[in-house]
């Protein structure tokens, strides 16, 4: 198992960007929110608390990024694999209705 620390990310999204554009679509907005990540990270790591408005840029941004993974996987799963189809109806009369597909 490999691990990466947090500004190597940065390097591993630059030099594969072509895998990663698919995702985060822009590549200058996505350095400029990760360079920002960065700095609320240092600040913390030097034992500073990020302000309320640090607090709030930072779960927008985490938000974002969710949503950015969303719409991607959203797009590349078929949406029948998720959800039933009734192929059959029957009631206790006889009645049957089957699906035109």
């Amino acid at each position: 198992m490999f691990y990466a620390d947090f500004i190597d990310l940065r390097t591993i999204v630059e030099k594969n960007w072509n895998t990663f554009e698919k995702v985060f679509k822009n590549k200058i907005r996505f350095f400029v929110v990760f360079d920002e990540v960065y700095q609320f990270k240092n600040t913390l790591n030097l034992g500073n608390s990020l302000t309320k408005s640090q607090e709030e840029l930072l779960s927008g941004i985490t938000a974002d990024l969710k949503n950015s993974f969303t719409i991607f996987s959203n797009k590349n799963n078929n949406t029948n694999e998720y959800f039933i189809a009734i192929n059959k109806v029957s009631d206790n009369l006889g009645t049957t209705w089957f699906s035109n597909n």
